[in-house]
């Protein structure tokens, strides 16, 4: 677990990248590095402000290989993930995936697992924790 923090501490320092007070909420680096992967995918600035309601709900939607429940998350969006990772901090796919793989696969675990039977439409910001919203 140690390693695994120190390879995530090691990717935030390359992404120079300074999070925002958020008034209300705890940042940590889970919803820190969601919240700006899900901007970049919908062609947000990349600045780490918390998204709107309807932006999530539009990245959420595009997260999911199917509607069926117990939803799972696309395979595209786990690479987009990485490439994203990647451009950002400068660090090679390979390298992230050696040092960070399972950090990020318990994470996308842990989304499917919050997430993977809620309908876009039950969608509400004060009950979602994995990513920085906004009302």
């Amino acid at each position: 677990v140690l390693s695994e923090m120190m390879a995530m501490d090691r990717l935030f320092s390359l992404m120079k990248i300074t999070p925002l007070p958020v008034p209300g909420r705890l940042l940590t680096y889970k919803n820190f590095m969601l919240t700006l992967w899900a901007r970049h995918c919908l062609a947000l600035t990349q600045e780490p402000l918390p998204l709107r309601s309807d932006e999530f709900k539009r990245f959420f939607e595009g997260l999911w290989e199917s509607s069926e429940k117990p939803k799972k998350i696309k395979i595209s969006a786990k690479e987009s993930f990485l490439k994203w990772f990647s451009d950002t901090s400068g660090e090679d796919i390979y390298e992230i995936t050696q040092h960070s793989g399972r950090t990020f696969e318990k994470l996308f675990q842990e989304i499917e697992s919050e997430y993977g039977e809620v309908s876009t439409r039950h969608l509400e910001a004060k009950y979602i924790s994995l990513f920085l919203v906004r009302g």
